[in-house]
């Protein structure tokens, strides 16, 4: 006996693509490939997985994928654990950025400094909120776990 799960909507296949894609090419790398500033790439990490933590978040974004292609609950805390490390990840990130941006602007004319501040809080405040819709649309899509009545407590269902 097979279970048929809730149906797909389009934006959750396009939301599963984005994972995908996003799991292998982080966002700012795509940013730097769309707006051609090829000149900045060194600043950012590399693309490879090179520490425990990129691979657990890769691992979070693909699973995450996966179970919303299947329209899973699970979906949803998969993806929040994701954003809730990248958000700790980016504030402690904080203080070195904040000290590139001044070394930065040391060397370079203070709009071109204060210009590429700005994109970057742009960029990042861009990926908290994209972020947080998902995981808002996964939540609203996804069916909660139902208890099967074998499991249910029978005091509580009499």
């Amino acid at each position: 006996m097979t279970e048929i799960g809730p149906a797909r909507p389009p934006l959750a296949t396009i939301i599963c693509i984005y994972l995908i894609v996003t799991a292998f090419i982080p966002l700012q790398v795509m940013w730097i490939l769309i707006w051609g500033w090829f000149h900045s790439i060194y600043n950012y990490p590399p693309i490879l997985l090179h520490s425990p933590m990129s691979w657990l978040m890769w691992t979070l974004a693909i699973a995450g994928a996966i179970t919303l292609w299947q329209m899973r609950r699970v979906a949803f805390f998969l993806l929040a654990i994701r954003y809730t490390l990248s958000l700790a990840l980016l504030v402690i990130d904080i203080p070195p950025r904040i000290a590139f941006f001044h070394r930065m602007s040391a060397i370079l004319p203070r709009s071109v400094a204060d210009s590429a501040m700005r994109a970057s809080v742009a960029s990042i405040a861009a990926q908290w909120l994209l972020s947080a819709a998902i995981i808002w649309y996964v939540y609203r899509i996804t069916p909660p776990q139902h208890v099967s009545p074998e499991l249910a407590d029978p005091e509580l269902t009499t």
